[in-house]
């Protein structure tokens, strides 16, 4: 009699053995899902903390580009006032406050963009406010567009050009 419990648990355990494995297995997936899951929501998150720190940097640069455009008309004051005034002590003070501006703004990202009488005109960094026809015969074709005179100098934040230097350039009559 004994000897027939026997028989009749072991089917019993090896039915249980059977059915505890199959969970074991159930749970192996599901923890490899959720695992996965987990992988991809943390992927996920470094990819929007990224994207938040540039739109972050890009608010930043848009509220120096701002400001910039407004000191940049000051900074051409300066250099209005430093070509028009003949007072030698007056001239020196307006130069190193002149200097000091563009130190400050420099510092945050302000280049200034000079143009130099005989290059070629840059439509990305230079406007050609006046066109200048050549009146000299031996004017080729390779002088097309050559800046003759700077009226204003540029200015370009962190390269993004806020106002291009104004210029004359010189033009072939066909």
């Amino acid at each position: 009699m004994e000897e027939e419990k026997k028989e009749q648990e072991l089917p019993n355990l090896e039915q249980t053995i059977k059915e505890l494995r199959e969970e074991l297995n159930k749970a192996l997936k599901e923890k490899e899902e959720y695992f996965a899951g987990l992988q991809r929501a943390k992927a996920d998150f470094l990819k929007y903390q990224q994207e938040e720190e540039k739109r972050k940097e890009q608010y930043i640069l848009l509220a120096n580009f701002n400001i910039m455009s407004e000191l940049i008309n000051v900074l051409d004051s300066f250099v209005l006032a430093l070509e028009n005034v003949k007072d030698e002590e007056i001239l020196k003070g307006l130069s190193l406050i002149k200097g000091q501006l563009e130190g400050i703004l420099k510092k945050y990202g302000l280049e200034i963009i000079e143009p130099k009488e005989g290059e070629i005109l840059n439509p990305r960094f230079h406007e050609a406010i006046s066109r200048k026809t050549c009146q000299v015969k031996e004017c080729q074709g390779e002088d097309e567009g050559k800046i003759v005179s700077v009226f204003a100098r540029g200015y370009a934040l962190h390269g993004t050009v806020i106002r291009p230097a104004q210029v004359s350039v010189i033009f072939h009559e066909k």
